[in-house]
């Protein structure tokens, strides 16, 4: 199911957002690929959809455990990404240390190929805000879904096998874990949203099943990316969460 990645340089960095995946979903899913690239950290993301959480982890703002005085996991304290000038200077704990209008620039300027794909419609490179959100990529493909990982994760494996040996940024958004929640496989539809907005048919129960099996099926996909850059720079994370009935003015 998933394509052969050749081994990534030790200076290579790789990004994974599972898009919109709850933290309690991650708690309870059986993940061995993605358990084995560090201990579950609940985080806040920095932006509450999927639009304004990438441009800022694009800018170094990763999600953040607020009551850690962990570089990295609080970026306040110190970030795995820091966009350094005379306003922002480095820090003692801060790990990348990048010059540019972003994080995929200072990549691009310490000598990294840059190359990314997302599965949900932000990423669309046929609309302006895709082609802003992605624009400082060196390569970047969207794949619309749901559905698409392994469609991403093939092209992802050919660019990289032209890149050859230099050090890489690669990112991968992953849109199984985005409504409707749906992954190839799956017993039920694909147009079967049980998590619609303001909808008056959606079931919760269903939301927190099918995103648990659509991250396992994930976890499964990724494993031969994960073991790749394994000895690399590697962030999972999700972009936001879900509401699933929490909200009273559901």
């Amino acid at each position: 199911m998933s394509p052969n990645f050749a081994r990534a340089h030790s200076e290579s960095v790789l990004l994974v957002t599972l898009d919109s995946c709850r933290y309690d979903t991650a708690e309870r899913t059986h993940t061995p690929a993605l358990s084995s690239v560090g201990p579950l950290r609940r985080a806040m993301a920095p932006g509450h959809f999927t639009f304004a959480s990438h441009a800022a982890m694009w800018v170094g703002t990763t999600p953040g455990i607020a009551e850690s005085r962990e570089p990295v996991l609080n970026p306040k304290v110190g970030r795995l990404f820091r966009l350094a000038n005379a306003r922002a200077p480095a820090g003692p704990g801060d790990v990348f240390v990048l010059e540019g209008r972003s994080i995929l620039e200072g990549f691009r300027r310490r000598g990294h190929a840059v190359v990314g794909t997302g599965a949900v419609a932000w990423f669309d490179t046929d609309t302006e805000t895709g082609r802003w959100l992605v624009g400082d990529f060196d390569r970047f493909r969207h794949v619309r879904g749901p559905g698409s990982l392994s469609e991403q994760l093939g092209w992802l494996a050919s660019q990289l096998a032209e890149i050859g040996a230099a050090p890489t940024f690669a990112f991968v958004n992953v849109g199984e874990t985005h409504v409707p929640y749906w992954h190839p496989g799956a017993a039920w539809s694909p147009t079967d949203n049980p998590c619609v907005p303001f909808g008056d048919r959606n079931d919760a129960t269903a939301c927190r099943a099918r995103q648990s099996a659509c991250l396992a099926w994930a976890d499964q996909a990724l494993e031969s990316l994960l073991r790749a850059f394994d000895g690399a720079t590697i962030l999972v994370c999700a972009d936001h969460g879900d509401c699933w009935g929490e909200d009273p003015g559901q």
